[in-house]
């Protein structure tokens, strides 16, 4: 008798009180919409460090060095989504430049050294929208990252579409001039 009570309670709390949940697994351009406030049909692939370092030292493709805190790269990420898909852009290297900033100062300024080398002129602040080829920088921009960037005054319509250009030139992959 007494086995048939314990059956029977475990029987009721595996039915009333465990459930399984079924954990949902987000894409990478799911949890990029859901950190940025864009569609999900965007093409930001989370990169770790490595990644990114491994594209500037030998690779090819598009890098962008943000932080969803930062009211530029927002801005910024809305533009280069929206002249992304204009493009059919498959694959944007996305890294949060953050976590290195204030927790691998080392790793930070490796990065930061790997981006001098192909910029002359370099003022490292983020968003930065970064095309490599072969290891080597062919065009950035890092527009917003100054606070009078994000004014009105400053964002005139013949701006923005200056700013739209050349997100678009970048990820074209077009070897013109290296800065805005």
């Amino acid at each position: 008798m007494k086995k048939l009570v314990v059956i029977f309670l475990i029987l009721i709390i595996f039915t009333t009180g465990c459930s399984v949940k079924k954990v949902e697994e987000l894409t990478d351009s799911e949890k990029f919409a859901k950190e940025y406030n864009v569609s999900k049909n965007n093409p930001f692939v989370y990169s770790s460090y490595k990644d990114i370092v491994t594209i500037l030292e030998s690779g090819t493709g598009l890098i962008l060095l943000a932080n969803s805190d930062d009211e530029g790269s927002i801005e910024a990420v809305g533009l280069i989504n929206s002249e992304a898909k204009k493009l059919s852009i498959k694959e944007i290297n996305y890294y949060n430049l953050d976590t290195l900033k204030n927790k691998e100062k080392g790793k930070y300024k490796r990065l930061k050294m790997e981006l001098k080398e192909d910029i002359s002129d370099f003022d490292f602040e983020i968003p930065l929208l970064v095309a490599v080829k072969d290891g080597k920088i062919i065009n950035y921009s890092n527009c917003f990252s100054k606070e009078e960037e994000l004014s009105s005054e400053y964002l005139t319509k013949k701006r923005l579409k200056s700013i739209r250009e050349k997100y678009s030139e970048i990820l074209s992959y077009k070897e013109n001039s290296k800065n805005e």
